[in-house]
């Protein structure tokens, strides 16, 4: 889904103790207490909505407290009715029980169900502004000129509703310059069969066929317009629905598109053209890079499938002081049976923590880490099925030391201990709280959140903070 976009401000409470586990790629899991039951707050700022709340539970393959590839997934009956009522709401609260088993899981695994969860898991909270809800059929003007949103197919998502007959489309224009990203994941299987979503070049449309596609970048050299169009059936039973998050953003110059230089060469859907002092690879050279933004490839020969010639290559990134990176996976196909390993290292003064590896890098997966470098290692097996490879793009961009000293200082256990003006930590026996907060430098958006927890001899925090586009 389209990740750190929308996100402002949230706060989560959760009554348990030293919530400490926390993941870079904007997940925590947890393990229950011996009661066997959490009690979780979502509160969203004054004039934002809860935007499609994850929160499930898991049973691990080891019996720990944390998600491991290869777990169970999923929710119980009181959970998804709960968190289905949490969407569109400022606050919520949702109880989580031990108690209560598995009704389904992510993977439709038959042996997940009927099962009593070990922890709870709570994906990236999202809150965004009320009037970037639109529905499809409500929209006024029907083209929509903003530059991210979520579009609905009624108010009352994600519950099923009788819509009647009727029909109506809402079109997005793509400007110069501008990749518009849209995700399709939270589109039921119900709904395909009345929404269909048309990219226009020059005045002739095509129908785009989204029932396996997941995010899809969209330039104005392919695409002029995305139009969604709803054809409600004529029937008593009622439909499921949709929701299509969609952010624009700027890429290359007018004058990059304009003049395609010769020393540029066709690459990733993101930047569609990009100059080759752009382009490092991870196999040829182990010169650190210090580059404020760039693609990092599997080898030269990308998109062609690599060779199992090669063998066990690194290259470092720097972040710097008081400066953070993102990494986002562009593209990666490497071994179906994962015999090629991939390992994302984070490094600061020292201290080496493993990012992501093989089993848990997908697709338009986004890491934000800060200051320190990072190793991307790339070993191929020699009896690799060979893939084409991997694309990662990356950005630094400099942090807000000042916020980030202030919300990382240990302090007394103190009940409503103000840090500034705009960070409030509540602090109280027994409970654990996530504060998430918003704040803008030079036009750009970061979200922080770090957790504090609070108990008679406990008080800890871990911070980390993202990247708003």
């Amino acid at each position: 889904m389209l990740r750190c976009r929308f996100i402002k401000v949230i706060v989560l409470i959760i009554e348990t103790v030293c919530v400490t586990v926390i993941r870079t790629e904007g997940q925590f899991s947890k393990c229950f207490p011996k009661n066997g039951e959490v009690k979780t707050r979502l509160v969203c700022p004054d004039g934002e909505v809860i935007y499609n709340p994850k929160i499930l539970v898991g049973v691990s393959l080891n019996r720990g407290c944390n998600y491991r590839h290869g777990d169970c997934l999923g929710s119980t009956i009181s959970l998804e009715r709960q968190v289905m009522a949490c969407h569109w709401k400022r606050d919520c609260i949702i109880r989580i029980s031990a108690n209560d088993n598995m009704i389904q899981s992510l993977d439709s695994n038959a042996n997940c169900t009927s099962v009593s969860p070990d922890y709870f898991l709570l994906r990236q909270p999202y809150c965004i502004p009320r009037g970037m809800v639109i529905d499809v059929c409500k929209s006024s003007p029907s083209t929509i000129r903003t530059n991210s949103g979520v579009l609905c197919s009624h108010s009352q998502y994600p519950y099923k509703i009788n819509p009647k007959s009727r029909s109506c489309s809402t079109t997005i224009p793509i400007a110069l310059s501008h990749t518009l990203m849209m995700s399709f994941e939270d589109v039921q299987k119900d709904s395909l069969r009345f929404i269909n979503v048309w990219t226009s070049l020059n005045g002739t449309e095509r129908l785009l066929d989204i029932s396996k596609l997941k995010t899809v970048n969209f330039t104005k050299r392919e695409t002029d317009k995305i139009r969604i169009h709803v054809n409600y059936p004529s029937t008593d039973t009622k439909v499921a629905g949709f929701i299509i998050p969609f952010s624009a953003y700027q890429t290359d110059s007018v004058q990059e598109l304009m003049k395609w230089p010769k020393t540029s060469i066709p690459m990733i859907r993101e930047f569609g053209w990009i100059k080759q002092n752009r382009i490092f690879d991870v196999c040829g050279s182990n010169e650190t890079l210090i580059s404020g933004w760039g693609v990092i490839r599997s080898h030269p020969s990308y998109p062609w499938h690599f060779s199992d010639t090669i063998w066990r290559c690194q290259r470092n990134i720097k972040i710097g002081k008081n400066k953070s990176l993102l990494l986002r996976i562009q593209d990666i196909n490497l071994d179906p049976e994962q015999r090629d390993k991939l390992r994302l290292v984070h490094v600061v003064n020292g201290k080496k923590t493993l990012v992501a590896d093989t089993k848990n890098i997908a697709e338009y997966e986004q890491f934000v880490i800060r200051e320190g470098y990072v190793k991307i290692r790339f070993t191929p097996s020699r009896k690799t099925k060979a893939g084409r490879g991997f694309i990662i793009v990356f950005r630094r961009f400099e942090s807000n030391a000042e916020d980030y000293r202030a919300l990382t200082t240990k302090r007394k256990n103190t009940n409503n201990l103000t840090i500034d003006k705009r960070a409030i930590w509540q602090c109280s026996l027994r409970e654990a709280y996530i504060i998430w907060k918003m704040h803008i430098k030079n036009g750009t958006r970061y979200v922080e959140f770090s957790t504090n927890s609070c108990t008679n001899s406990c008080i800890s925090t871990t911070h980390h903070e993202f990247l708003i586009q």
